[in-house]
Protein backbone atom coordinates (compact mmCIF):
# COMPACT_ATOMS: atom_id res chain seq x y z
CA UNK A 1 0.00 0.00 0.00
CA UNK A 2 1.25 3.41 -1.22
CA UNK A 3 0.86 6.88 0.76
CA UNK A 4 0.13 9.91 -0.70
CA UNK A 5 3.65 11.28 0.80
CA UNK A 6 5.39 8.41 -1.51
CA UNK A 7 3.64 8.48 -4.62
CA UNK A 8 4.22 12.39 -4.68
CA UNK A 9 7.86 11.45 -4.34
CA UNK A 10 7.55 9.33 -7.18
CA UNK A 11 6.08 11.52 -8.84
CA UNK A 12 8.80 14.18 -8.32
CA UNK A 13 10.79 11.87 -9.97
CA UNK A 14 9.45 11.42 -13.41
CA UNK A 15 11.37 13.93 -14.72
CA UNK A 16 14.03 13.83 -17.89
CA UNK A 17 17.45 15.27 -16.60
CA UNK A 18 18.31 15.81 -20.03
CA UNK A 19 14.89 17.69 -20.64
CA UNK A 20 14.71 19.85 -17.10
CA UNK A 21 17.75 18.92 -15.73
CA UNK A 22 17.38 22.37 -13.16
CA UNK A 23 14.32 21.06 -12.34
CA UNK A 24 15.37 17.29 -11.69
CA UNK A 25 18.47 17.96 -9.70
CA UNK A 26 16.77 20.35 -7.43
CA UNK A 27 13.67 17.70 -6.69
CA UNK A 28 16.47 14.86 -6.06
CA UNK A 29 18.65 17.71 -3.91
CA UNK A 30 15.40 18.52 -1.50
CA UNK A 31 13.59 15.10 -1.27
CA UNK A 32 16.76 12.63 -0.72
CA UNK A 33 17.13 15.21 2.20
CA UNK A 34 20.44 16.71 0.91
CA UNK A 35 20.08 20.39 1.97
CA UNK A 36 16.69 22.41 2.76
CA UNK A 37 16.72 25.71 0.64
CA UNK A 38 14.03 27.48 3.43
CA UNK A 39 17.09 28.91 5.30
CA UNK A 40 15.80 33.11 4.88
CA UNK A 41 18.97 33.49 3.33
CA UNK A 42 19.74 33.13 -0.56
CA UNK A 43 22.62 31.23 -1.49
CA UNK A 44 23.17 29.12 1.55
CA UNK A 45 21.69 26.04 2.55
CA UNK A 46 21.03 24.07 5.06
CA UNK A 47 23.08 20.72 5.28
CA UNK A 48 20.34 17.92 6.29
CA UNK A 49 21.21 14.13 7.26
CA UNK A 50 22.15 12.42 4.32
CA UNK A 51 23.64 15.58 2.56
CA UNK A 52 25.83 16.05 5.42
CA UNK A 53 27.09 12.23 5.57
CA UNK A 54 28.27 12.59 2.10
CA UNK A 55 29.72 15.89 2.14
CA UNK A 56 31.68 14.58 4.96
CA UNK A 57 32.64 11.30 3.55
CA UNK A 58 33.68 12.78 0.72
CA UNK A 59 36.19 15.22 2.29
CA UNK A 60 36.97 12.41 4.55
CA UNK A 61 38.29 10.34 1.29
CA UNK A 62 40.20 12.98 -0.29
CA UNK A 63 42.01 14.13 3.03
CA UNK A 64 43.26 10.43 3.86
CA UNK A 65 44.51 10.57 0.41
CA UNK A 66 46.66 13.64 0.76
CA UNK A 67 47.92 12.44 3.96
CA UNK A 68 49.26 9.61 2.21
CA UNK A 69 51.20 11.78 0.32
CA UNK A 70 52.66 13.70 3.00
CA UNK A 71 50.32 16.57 3.11
CA UNK A 72 49.82 18.54 6.70
CA UNK A 73 46.68 19.38 8.10
CA UNK A 74 46.04 22.89 8.98
CA UNK A 75 43.07 25.46 9.76
CA UNK A 76 43.54 29.18 9.46
CA UNK A 77 41.77 31.69 10.10
CA UNK A 78 38.03 32.69 8.53
CA UNK A 79 38.72 36.43 7.87
CA UNK A 80 41.35 37.88 5.88
CA UNK A 81 42.83 41.33 5.93
CA UNK A 82 41.84 42.97 2.52
CA UNK A 83 45.39 44.22 2.19
CA UNK A 84 46.25 40.64 1.99
CA UNK A 85 44.40 39.87 -0.65
CA UNK A 86 45.60 42.89 -2.74
CA UNK A 87 49.35 41.90 -2.46
CA UNK A 88 48.66 38.96 -4.22
CA UNK A 89 48.06 40.14 -7.83
CA UNK A 90 46.25 37.71 -9.23
CA UNK A 91 43.40 38.24 -6.34
CA UNK A 92 43.52 42.40 -6.19
CA UNK A 93 41.59 43.34 -9.72
CA UNK A 94 37.98 44.08 -8.53
CA UNK A 95 37.89 42.07 -5.18
CA UNK A 96 35.55 44.43 -3.78
CA UNK A 97 33.09 42.98 -6.52
CA UNK A 98 33.55 39.41 -5.27
CA UNK A 99 33.72 39.48 -1.26
CA UNK A 100 31.67 40.02 1.37
CA UNK A 101 33.55 42.48 3.20
CA UNK A 102 33.08 43.36 6.68
CA UNK A 103 34.37 47.29 7.68
CA UNK A 104 32.66 48.06 11.20
CA UNK A 105 33.54 45.95 14.15
CA UNK A 106 30.89 47.48 16.94
CA UNK A 107 30.69 50.63 16.24
CA UNK A 108 34.25 51.58 15.25
CA UNK A 109 34.99 51.84 11.41
CA UNK A 110 37.75 48.80 10.43
CA UNK A 111 40.55 50.85 8.46
CA UNK A 112 41.85 47.91 6.49
CA UNK A 113 38.49 46.16 5.42
CA UNK A 114 38.51 42.50 6.31
CA UNK A 115 36.91 39.69 4.18
CA UNK A 116 35.22 36.21 3.80
CA UNK A 117 37.38 34.67 1.48
CA UNK A 118 36.70 33.57 -1.70
CA UNK A 119 38.88 31.02 -1.56
CA UNK A 120 41.56 29.60 1.17
CA UNK A 121 44.77 30.48 -1.37
CA UNK A 122 45.45 33.46 0.38
CA UNK A 123 45.88 32.08 3.87
CA UNK A 124 47.46 28.98 2.45
CA UNK A 125 50.39 30.63 0.38
CA UNK A 126 50.81 32.87 3.83
CA UNK A 127 51.26 30.11 5.50
CA UNK A 128 53.27 28.05 3.37
CA UNK A 129 55.17 31.13 2.66
CA UNK A 130 56.28 31.73 6.95
CA UNK A 131 56.77 27.69 7.35
CA UNK A 132 58.60 26.46 3.73
CA UNK A 133 62.17 27.34 5.27
CA UNK A 134 61.40 24.76 8.18
CA UNK A 135 60.95 21.79 6.29
CA UNK A 136 62.52 19.77 3.40
CA UNK A 137 60.70 19.74 -0.22
CA UNK A 138 58.48 18.37 -0.91
CA UNK A 139 56.09 19.87 1.35
CA UNK A 140 52.48 20.62 1.55
CA UNK A 141 49.52 21.83 3.52
CA UNK A 142 45.91 21.63 3.35
CA UNK A 143 42.62 22.76 4.73
CA UNK A 144 38.60 21.95 4.13
CA UNK A 145 36.91 24.88 5.39
CA UNK A 146 34.01 27.28 3.98
CA UNK A 147 34.66 29.98 1.55
CA UNK A 148 32.22 32.55 0.67
CA UNK A 149 31.19 34.03 -2.85
CA UNK A 150 29.20 36.85 -4.21
CA UNK A 151 26.61 36.05 -6.36
CA UNK A 152 23.79 37.23 -8.26
CA UNK A 153 20.28 35.94 -7.16
CA UNK A 154 19.57 34.95 -10.58
CA UNK A 155 22.70 33.07 -11.09
CA UNK A 156 22.66 30.70 -8.28
CA UNK A 157 22.49 26.98 -7.96
CA UNK A 158 22.57 24.80 -4.61
CA UNK A 159 26.20 23.07 -4.26
CA UNK A 160 27.10 24.22 -7.65
CA UNK A 161 27.34 28.10 -7.30
CA UNK A 162 26.39 29.03 -3.54
CA UNK A 163 27.41 32.11 -1.76
CA UNK A 164 28.95 29.96 0.95
CA UNK A 165 30.34 26.62 0.06
CA UNK A 166 32.34 24.07 1.35
CA UNK A 167 36.06 23.46 0.10
CA UNK A 168 39.21 21.63 -0.07
CA UNK A 169 42.57 23.01 -0.91
CA UNK A 170 46.21 22.12 -0.97
CA UNK A 171 49.26 23.97 -1.08
CA UNK A 172 52.69 21.64 -2.22
CA UNK A 173 56.42 22.96 -2.81
CA UNK A 174 58.61 21.30 -4.84
CA UNK A 175 62.33 21.48 -6.13
CA UNK A 176 61.53 21.33 -9.34
CA UNK A 177 59.11 21.50 -12.02
CA UNK A 178 59.89 17.48 -12.94
CA UNK A 179 59.04 16.59 -9.37
CA UNK A 180 55.88 18.65 -9.25
CA UNK A 181 54.21 17.50 -12.55
CA UNK A 182 55.30 13.95 -11.27
CA UNK A 183 52.99 14.58 -8.16
CA UNK A 184 50.16 16.04 -9.92
CA UNK A 185 50.11 12.43 -11.90
CA UNK A 186 49.59 10.94 -8.17
CA UNK A 187 46.97 13.55 -7.80
CA UNK A 188 45.13 12.55 -10.59
CA UNK A 189 45.14 9.02 -9.98
CA UNK A 190 43.92 9.62 -6.55
CA UNK A 191 41.26 12.10 -7.70
CA UNK A 192 39.81 9.69 -9.92
CA UNK A 193 39.39 6.87 -7.24
CA UNK A 194 37.57 9.34 -5.72
CA UNK A 195 35.00 10.18 -9.02
CA UNK A 196 34.86 6.46 -9.10
CA UNK A 197 33.41 6.06 -5.72
CA UNK A 198 30.98 8.38 -6.46
CA UNK A 199 30.59 7.49 -9.91
CA UNK A 200 31.36 10.88 -11.19
CA UNK A 201 32.51 10.99 -14.62
CA UNK A 202 34.31 13.46 -17.08
CA UNK A 203 37.69 14.54 -18.77
CA UNK A 204 41.14 15.66 -17.50
CA UNK A 205 41.94 19.04 -19.73
CA UNK A 206 44.65 21.51 -19.86
CA UNK A 207 43.44 24.76 -19.78
CA UNK A 208 43.54 27.50 -22.73
CA UNK A 209 46.44 30.42 -21.29
CA UNK A 210 43.28 32.51 -21.72
CA UNK A 211 41.46 30.21 -18.82
CA UNK A 212 45.13 29.52 -16.85
CA UNK A 213 44.74 30.68 -13.33
CA UNK A 214 45.91 34.06 -12.67
CA UNK A 215 49.79 33.55 -12.39
CA UNK A 216 50.78 29.87 -13.21
CA UNK A 217 51.94 28.59 -15.92
CA UNK A 218 49.10 26.20 -16.56
CA UNK A 219 46.32 24.79 -15.29
CA UNK A 220 44.54 21.66 -15.42
CA UNK A 221 41.07 20.38 -14.64
CA UNK A 222 39.08 17.82 -14.50
CA UNK A 223 35.49 18.39 -16.17
CA UNK A 224 32.29 16.72 -15.66
CA UNK A 225 28.96 17.11 -18.37
CA UNK A 226 25.47 16.97 -16.88
CA UNK A 227 22.69 15.29 -18.57
CA UNK A 228 21.55 18.57 -19.90
CA UNK A 229 24.90 19.07 -22.09
CA UNK A 230 26.52 21.66 -19.57
CA UNK A 231 30.27 21.48 -18.44
CA UNK A 232 31.10 21.20 -14.45
CA UNK A 233 34.59 21.91 -13.05
CA UNK A 234 35.17 19.32 -10.38
CA UNK A 235 38.83 19.53 -9.73
CA UNK A 236 41.33 22.25 -10.50
CA UNK A 237 45.06 22.16 -10.08
CA UNK A 238 48.10 25.29 -11.44
CA UNK A 239 51.48 25.13 -11.48
CA UNK A 240 53.47 27.86 -10.87
CA UNK A 241 57.34 28.79 -10.71
CA UNK A 242 59.68 30.82 -8.36
CA UNK A 243 57.58 31.88 -6.05
CA UNK A 244 58.76 34.12 -3.39
CA UNK A 245 58.73 32.43 -0.37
Amino acid sequence: MQTQNSTDKQTHFNIDPKVDYSTWYRRVLYDADIIDNRYPLKGMYAWRGRGLYMRKKLFQICEEKWRNMGVEDVEMPTLVPIDLLQKMEEHSLGVENHCYQIKQSGLSTITNALILPPSTHPSLQTLLSNTIHEHTLPYGIMTTTKIFRVGESRSLVPLIRSREMWWNEVHMSYISQKQAESSMNVVWENLNDVFDTFCVTGIRLRRPKWSTYPGAEYTECFDSILPNGRVLQIAAMHVRKNLKC
